[in-house]
This record gives C-alpha cells, sequence and structure tokens, in this order.
C-alpha cells in the first residue's frame, strides 16, 4: 500500500470521528433551539388562546424531538472539503501543515513536485501514524446546550400548568369555529336543494337563494360568535317573509281536492293525480289538454260535474280560482268548446303559479327552520360549559364552586350565609349553622338541662318565701304559678338594686353568644339590650 493511500485511509476514519463528534454536539445545540421553539408555541398557546391541550402536547413533542435529530443528522452529513479538512487536522493535531501539504504536492503537476509529493507523502503518514484520534479530540457533551435545553423544557412545563384556561378558551373557541363552518356547509347545501329544485322557477330561485349566499359570505367572514348568529338571524327573517301561509294553506288544499276528484276517475283523472300529489305543473298540462270539443254530451256532463265538486272545494282557499272553474264547467255543459278551453287554460295558469307559490313558501319555511336551528346549534356551542357545574372543556374542577348545594342551599361545608327555597337569604344560614344541630340544652354554655326553679325573693335578696298563686288575669292561658312574699299586699320597693344582678345575666348572654348557641341575627339584639341597661 502506498503512503498516499494509507494517508487518505487515515485521514477518512478521522473525519469520520470528527463527524460523530460533531453531530453530538449539534444534537444538544438542535435539542436547546427545539426546546426554545416550544417554550415560544407555549408562550403563543397561553396569549393567543388558540391551541388545544393535544395541540401543545404533540407540538412540543415534535419541536423538541426534531431540534435533537435534526442537529444529528445535519452533523453527519455536513459537508468538507479535503483541503481544508486536512488544514483543520494540521492545526487541530499539531502536525505542522504535513497532511495538507502532501495532499497539495499529491494534486499538483510538475516535475519537481512528483519527486517531493512521496517523500512528504511519508513524512505525513509517519505523523500520522502516531495520532490517536479520540484521545487527541474526545467526545466532547455539550453542557451548555443541554442546561439551557432543560431550563427551557422547564418553562414549557411551566406553561403547560399555566395555561389551563387558555386550553379551556381554544377548546370552545374551536368548537365555535366548527359549528360556524357546519352551518355554513349547511347553507352551501340549503342553496344547491333550491337551485336544483324543478318545482321552482328561476325567479323563485334567485329570490330564496339570495338570503343564502349573504349569510354563507357573512359565515365564511364571521370573527365573532355574534357575527354568524346575526348572518343566520338576517337569512332567516327574509326567507319567513317568502314562506307566505296563505300560499301554503292553497297549495294543500289544492292537494286535498285533487285526492277527493281522483277517487271519482272521469274525463279529470289524471289531472286529479297529479294534482294530489302536489305535481302542480303536470296537472295544469293535464287540464289543458282536456278537449271538450271531442267529448260526447255525457261526457261533458261528467266533466262539469267534476269542476264544479273541484271549484266547491276551492271556493274557500281561492275564490278567483272557483270562479274559472265554474265558468269551464257551465261552458262544457253548454257545448261551448271554446270558451270551456280558455276558462281551463286561466284555471291552469293559476293552479301553475299557486303551485310555484306553494313550493317557494314550503321551501322558504324548511330554510328559515334550518337556520333558526343553525343559530341555536351556534349558541349552544358558544355556551357550552361557561358557567356550568363540573368539568369544562375538558378541564377538571371550572365551574363548580365548592360548598354550593341544591337551590341554592349551603353545602356541607357550611361556608357563607346558608339561602332557603328559592334562594332568598334566610335568618340562621352561616357557617355555625353548618357546623351542627343547635345544642337542646337550656344551661348558659348551651350544654345539659336544668329544672324549673321559681324565682323567688330569697334567690334576689336572701329572704324568705313561701310557694303562692297569683290571682288569674281573667285571660285564657294566663294563669302564672310562682313564688312571692307572703303579703300580697306589701308594696316595699326592692332590696337589691339591678345593676348587682344585671353582670350574672350579661354574662350568662355573653357567653352563650360566644358558644354559638345564639343565632347570628339575634346577636346585636342582645349587646344592645344589655349595653341599654348599664347605668350611665
Amino acid at each position: 500500500m502506498s503512503p498516499n493511500t494509507e494517508l487518505h485511509r487515515l485521514f477518512e476514519s478521522w473525519l469520520r470521528w470528527f463527524r460523530f463528534r460533531r453531530s453530538l454536539i449539534w444534537a444538544g445545540r438542535g435539542l436547546a433551539v427545539g426546546a426554545g421553539a416550544a417554550a415560544l408555541f407555549g408562550v403563543y398557546a397561553l396569549v393567543g388562546k388558540n391551541v388545544l391541550q393535544s395541540e401543545y402536547r404533540v407540538g412540543l413533542a415534535i419541536l423538541i424531538a426534531a431540534g435533537p435529530v435534526l442537529g444529528f443528522v445535519a452533523g453527519l452529513a455536513w459537508p468538507y472539503s479535503r483541503q481544508p479538512a486536512a488544514r483543520f487536522f494540521d492545526r487541530r493535531l499539531d502536525l505542522k501543515e504535513r497532511v495538507s501539504t502532501a495532499f497539495e504536492l499529491e494534486g499538483a503537476s510538475g516535475t519537481g513536485n512528483s519527486r517531493f509529493a512521496p517523500i512528504q507523502a511519508a513524512d505525513a503518514l509517519a505523523t500520522a501514524r502516531a495520532v490517536r484520534i479520540r484521545n487527541q479530540m474526545p467526545l466532547r457533551w455539550p453542557g451548555r446546550e443541554l442546561l439551557a435545553a432543560a431550563l427551557l423544557l422547564a418553562v414549557c412545563i411551566g406553561i403547560w400548568f399555566a395555561a389551563v384556561d387558555s386550553f379551556t378558551r381554544a377548546a370552545q373557541r374551536r368548537q365555535v369555529q366548527e359549528a360556524i363552518a357546519s352551518q355554513a356547509e349547511n347553507l352551501a347545501e340549503l342553496i344547491e336543494a333550491i337551485e336544483s329544485s324543478p318545482e321552482l322557477s328561476e325567479v323563485q330561485k334567485d329570490e330564496l337563494t339570495a338570503p343564502l349566499e349573504e349569510a354563507l359570505e357573512a359565515l365564511q367572514q364571521a370573527a365573532t360568535l355574534e357575527d354568524a348568529v346575526n348572518a343566520l338571524e338576517e337569512a332567516a327573517q327574509a326567507l319567513n317573509e317568502l314562506a307566505d301561509p296563505e300560499a301554503q294553506a292553497l297549495a294543500q288544499s289544492l292537494q286535498d281536492a285533487g285526492s277527493q276528484l281522483a277517487q271519482d276517475g272521469g274525463p279529470l283523472e289524471p289531472f286529479a293525480e297529479n294534482l294530489a300529489q302536489g305535481n302542480f305543473d303536470q296537472a295544469a298540462q293535464d287540464l289543458r289538454e282536456v278537449d271538450a270539443s271531442a267529448m260526447e254530451q255525457a261526457e261533458r256532463e261528467r266533466l262539469a260535474e267534476q269542476l264544479e265538486s273541484l271549484a266547491e272545494a276551492l271556493e274557500s282557499s281561492d275564490p278567483a280560482l272557483a270562479e274559472q272553474l265554474q265558468e269551464a264547467a257551465q261552458a262544457a255543459r253548454q257545448g261551448d268548446p271554446g270558451e270551456a278551453q280558455q276558462a281551463l287554460e286561466q284555471a291552469a295558469q293559476a293552479i301553475q303559479q299557486a303551485g310555484e307559490a306553494g313550493a317557494q313558501a314550503q321551501a322558504a319555511e324548511g330554510a328559515a327552520q334550518s337556520l333558526e336551528e343553525g343559530q341555536q346549534t351556534l349558541v349552544d356551542a358558544g355556551q357550552q360549559g361557561e358557567g356550568q357545574p363540573g368539568e369544562v372543556a375538558g378541564v377538571p374542577g371550572q365551574g363548580e364552586q365548592p360548598g354550593a348545594g341544591d337551590n341554592g342551599q349551603s353545602g356541607e361545608s357550611g361556608g357563607g350565609a346558608g339561602t332557603g327555597e328559592g334562594g332568598q337569604n334566610q335568618p340562621g344560614g352561616g357557617q355555625e349553622a353548618g357546623e351542627g344541630p343547635i345544642s337542646q340544652g337550656n344551661l348558659p354554655d348551651g350544654s345539659g338541662t336544668a329544672g324549673f326553679e321559681p324565682i323567688t325573693p330569697s334567690s334576689i335578696a336572701g329572704g324568705g318565701s313561701e310557694t303562692v298563686t297569683l290571682p288569674p288575669s281573667g285571660m285564657e292561658g294566663e294563669n302564672v304559678v310562682g313564688l312571692g312574699p307572703a303579703d300580697l299586699g306589701s308594696t316595699s320597693p326592692s332590696t337589691v338594686p339591678y345593676t348587682e344582678v344585671l353582670p350574672f345575666y350579661q354574662d350568662a348572654a355573653f357567653e352563650a353568644i360566644d358558644s354559638g348557641v345564639i343565632p347570628p341575627q339575634f346577636r346585636d339584639l342582645i349587646r344592645d339590650y344589655f349595653s341599654s341597661l348599664e347605668p350611665d
């Protein structure tokens, strides 16, 4: 093996090691760059409120994984020309430009160069054999890049928890956008159905599709839910104006009359069948084709009876059409085919117009109803998750207030003022009432029970006493049993000032307040009462 060939092999092994070493460094930098891009994406999700939580998760995974992968691949595949790489290794491995000079002489032409090239290659090879590339260019882990990536990943995780409300808003906004897009598709289908309807004239189609096309354009440009709802509402109002109830009633009357007439058969049987099925154009054509002049007298009489029956059925819904049918019947009975044919032509034209008006009114009513349902769908999409208890758009805990019970009553926690039926505030609510039932004891501290102890002068002044019965007041239920002086007629004043016994009752009342026995709404009243009894 020539020195040049061996030198090239050594050089290629150096270059492979260098590429691998560079790939690891670039992978670390790619990780930092990907984490930075993920952090920016997180800030956008937090501020813009346009990114779903699932999209944020996928976006983070893609950006964080793509960075190091692209960096590693770029480190392996990034091209290097031989001569600059040789100069790099000469400097890095302290080869004194031996390898780069050998490559230059190898590629140069000339007699002098050809003599020095083998010598230079042999010298460069001898020096290159002593190189231990993995020791002199060891693997270097990108510590700073990895630290930066770790910090940025921590930022991404923090944004994950901080952007819960943003994710909820994005889900609601996305739901609204999907609802608007669905309504736009519905409008396009309505327009297509109206344009392909054979029962409508071109003028009627233009009248029906004009508000729908305007609403479709408004939906495609709608920036808010309100804009979309307003667009549908305006279109529905325009269509409701075209949904003439009288035209629909007349069309229904014609179909009912045709159903009755079809049962009789006779010369108007094809006309009656098409009329009953709502094929007004074909029914009008069948009526035009009735030739009274080619009929026998009996058949003309039968025709006149059917026309009169039809006129009678339509008398209340369309008097003008009923009159035309009566005229045709009279002309057919009198044997005047020209007048009968003219009356039938007018009646056929009126039936055709009535059918078109009914079809337009029915189509307008159906389209308006569809738009109204679309409005409700948009409103539901905008309100879903707002102010509702339980989970909101996949976010736990949103909308449910702790301690809130049914019908506005305080929950088990008893927090806040209690409410009764109808949600009105009632006395006795609050935290104290929620902590447990009021004690049934009658002692000042709310515990235990004490028997009835009659008030006696001795308990106040320390004197003797005996049990007496006070005279009745004369009112039902006013008998009072108590203790008092034996001499009921004594008018001697009390021997104990109330200021001496007031503190005992005052302390007992305040103790009851502090223990929670007294309901909150009575506490201030009791304090004010005893304050008013205190001497000035």
